[in-house]
């Protein structure tokens, strides 16, 4: 097995402490289509591809900002989002290990694009994975399974949505066995090591999202089939933590959707700074909280909001009706 998670795996010394998954999963089916007229991002044939994907707007992942994202470390469907860092939190968009399947030749005939459309504050950036091959069957100079799909990253709101395309794939052997999609929380990309897993297991069309730190768990946890066309997995974006916590605060806010007064509660008794930041960032309040408070968003436009408690770096989305 080829794939980066194989490998990244091998070495993993798993940490007990529980992590939250940030994203509540749903899946539906909506007709698939290909980009029109997308930027390509492969200049050449491709096996592990190593690409920088601008999204075109800041998106937020795991309480981290970001506008770009990359493709790499071997399976050509695992993205993290800090080029270069030791330790990252990843996205799966496809676990098997891809290629393009022109790569034995030197022909392009799987590119990988990108295409970020819509009005600026609700944009949405589109990577399509076209015509892909599967390394264990090229790498032996056969080809008869193609898959498709697209990643959607949505401005603003900071969710998460798989788009599955047609496949020809009809023996699941050539997933290696393991097949998934879904959250690595705090992997070190040099010593292996993750300390959480969020993935999704069972049937393809109506999977479990199931959260670990077991690596003989990990490895059950995988579909029984290749989603089919027009399916679609949707991660939407619900608390928003940082890779690291910097104190032992921590808190909760609801209702998450409110026409004014939202409920602040806090895990300790000590004073903490909460910020009330807009999409894009800018700090719009601040004040602060012990153990419990109430705030008052009603002066705030119709939209979404981020609340930050400061001594925690941790992030919760609001809707302000």
């Amino acid at each position: 097995m080829k794939q980066f998670l194989t490998v990244l795996l091998l070495a993993i010394a798993f940490s007990g402490q529980s992590q939250i998954l940030n994203y509540d999963f749903s899946t539906f089916t909506s007709e698939y289509s290909d980009l029109t007229n997308p930027t390509v991002i492969t200049t050449e044939t491709w096996d592990d591809p190593d690409l920088v994907i601008p999204v075109g707007f800041d998106f937020m992942f795991e309480g981290i900002i970001y506008n770009e994202l990359f493709i790499g470390l071997s399976t050509g469907g695992l993205l993290i989002f800090q080029n270069g860092a030791t330790t990252a939190n990843a996205l799966i968009a496809y676990s098997s290990d891809l290629i393009d399947v022109g790569y034995n030749d030197g022909e392009i005939l799987s590119p990988i694009s990108v295409q970020t459309s819509g009005t600026p504050g609700a944009q949405i950036c589109k990577v399509e994975w076209k015509n892909c091959g599967f390394y264990n069957q090229v790498d032996e100079g056969i080809f008869p399974d193609r898959v498709s799909f697209q990643l959607w990253l949505y401005e603003g709101s900071n969710d998460i949505e798989i788009h599955f395309g047609p496949n020809t794939v009809k023996d699941f052997s050539v997933h290696d066995g393991w097949l998934t999609y879904g959250i690595l929380q705090n992997a070190d990309l040099n010593s292996g090591d993750i300390q959480f897993a969020h993935m999704l297991s069972g049937s393809s069309n109506n999977p479990t999202l199931v959260s670990t730190a077991d690596l003989n768990t990990m490895f059950t946890l995988t579909l029984d089939t290749t989603p089919e066309n027009g399916r679609v997995y949707r991660f939407a974006s619900t608390v928003v933590s940082a890779p690291e916590v910097e104190s032992n605060f921590g808190f909760n806010v609801y209702p998450t959707v409110t026409d004014g007064l939202i409920n602040v509660q806090t895990s300790t008794n000590a004073p903490g700074t909460l910020e009330v930041r807009s999409i894009s960032g800018q700090l719009l309040m601040q004040e602060i909280v012990k153990q419990t408070a109430q705030l008052d968003l009603s002066g705030l436009s119709a939209g979404c909001y981020f609340i930050r408690l400061v001594e925690s770096n941790q992030t919760m989305k609001v809707i302000k009706q």
